[in-house]
């Protein structure tokens, strides 16, 4: 047993060097490479089965193949490993949406696994048109459905996408999802946002709009509290063109929801869609939200509802290189934020992992940065238990794209992440394009 343990580390360490990770971590800690050797991956997401344990979900495209498929995997040990991966054959062609949209599953109360994802459909005039579908599983993934659309009505001229999914307290699967309008419908502004629930038979209901003045391409959160409301929170485009983030809820398991609220007026104008939307979780009985903005100052923010009334906005990565926040509440009452960055590195800009810390009470936590892992993105993070989070993230590094995991002990980050100066000297030209 000695031997192969020791095998195993050895392996780890070669395995770490050809990638090109240096270091090592303290106490124990590995890295685990969820996606196959020699295999592009990418967009991981993280859930949690009928029973409460982790699953990790991300796309994979093999060796030689033209499009990608799903694969999830479920950790029965609160994270310290994941049980062997499964494939989603159905889910053939799914792809992410710049990364925004990340293919996704979700259990239903009986064990009833459902995956969603974007494939793209082009047709003339609207090279952007695609369409959301839906396969499901009843036998723990051995055998899938045929793909069958969220929203069969929409048309082929439209453009779905940017979706969330979620386990609701009724024991259904809740889905939220943007849908694009075709040149001549002059209904809004931007994107019209919509909510839909499975249903005993199978599929989703009927749609409700939620908003329709959607930023087109950020990504959205659907998020059922404690008490059982769902709430949505989305970047919305104002009649003034600011493009800030919205809240809504509904209190009659998604029938109808509220009119949406303007959490924070940060007054960002521009021309296009920065690809960056919000995440919310429920820290204490009060929801917690995090963004992305350059409207007021350059950064990712944080602010709190309790009893219907918002917060102010709290900065708390101030450089314009940060993008893509996501939040998990720790058991203990603290939070665990991530994001991604750009930094200088070999004359060029490489991305890499932040990691924020919040312990209960405590607000003045210092950002770090995840060690040994130059060329990782679009992280995402669940918290296992009282003081240990999961981080996913994706790795460009080499030939092929890697979805790689890390189980992290929150009161001693330093085992996986350094404090580094964000701001990289000599850069002073570089500016964030958003107008794509």
């Amino acid at each position: 047993m000695k031997c192969l343990a020791g095998f195993r580390e050895v392996l780890m360490a070669l395995m770490l060097c050809l990638i090109g990770v240096a270091g090592a971590y303290a106490g124990g800690v590995e890295p685990i490479q969820l996606s196959g050797a020699g295999n592009n991956a990418h967009s991981p997401f993280f859930t949690r089965d009928h029973k409460g344990n982790p699953v990790v979900c991300w796309l994979e495209q093999e060796e030689g193949a033209k499009e990608a498929v799903m694969y999830f995997a479920v950790s029965y040990d609160q994270g310290i490993s994941f049980g062997k991966a499964v494939k989603i054959p159905a889910s053939l062609g799914a792809n992410p949406s710049g990364g925004e949209c990340p293919p996704k599953v979700a259990f239903k109360k009986d064990g009833t696994i459902v995956a969603v994802y974007r494939k793209s459909l082009p047709v003339e005039g609207n090279p952007y048109a695609g369409d959301i579908f839906q396969v499901i599983s009843g036998d723990g993934g051995k055998s899938w459905s045929a793909p069958v659309s969220v929203n069969p009505g929409a048309g082929v001229n439209t453009s779905g996408g940017f979706f969330d999914l979620e386990a609701l307290p009724d024991g259904q699967v809740g889905v939220i999802w943007l849908e694009g309008r075709a040149k001549d419908d002059l209904s809004g502004r931007g994107s019209a946002l919509k909510f839909s629930s499975s249903t005993e038979k199978g599929g989703f209901g009927k749609a409700v709009t939620i908003s329709e003045n959607s930023c087109q391409c950020c990504k959205t959160k659907l998020f059922a509290d404690a008490g059982g409301m769902y709430h949505v929170v989305f970047r919305e485009i104002y009649t003034d063109q600011a493009r800030d983030i919205s809240h809504s809820y509904s209190s009659d398991a998604g029938k109808s929801f509220s009119m949406p609220v303007n959490i924070s007026q940060d007054k960002w104008y521009l021309q296009g869609c920065p690809h960056v939307g919000p995440d919310v979780d429920e820290v204490n009985g009060r929801l917690q939200f995090t963004w992305f903005t350059m409207g007021g100052g350059a950064g990712i923010y944080m602010a709190s509802q309790t009893g219907g009334a918002y917060s102010g906005r709290k900065a708390v990565v101030e450089t314009e290189k940060a993008s893509r926040p996501q939040l998990a509440a720790l058991e203990n009452g603290g939070t665990v934020l991530v994001w991604e960055e750009l930094m200088q590195g070999d004359g060029k800009y490489i991305q890499r992992v932040g990691v924020r810390i919040n312990p209960l009470g405590k607000t003045d936590s210092k950002n770090l940065y995840l060690r040994n892992f130059p060329g990782a993105h679009h992280p995402v993070v669940i918290t296992l238990g009282k003081q240990f989070a999961g981080l996913a993230f994706t790795l460009s590094s080499g030939k092929n794209d890697k979805v790689f995991y890390l189980r992290m002990d929150t009161s001693k980050p330093g085992e996986v992440a350094e404090k580094t100066d964000p701001v990289v000297k000599g850069d002073a030209g570089f500016k964030m394009d958003f107008t794509h």
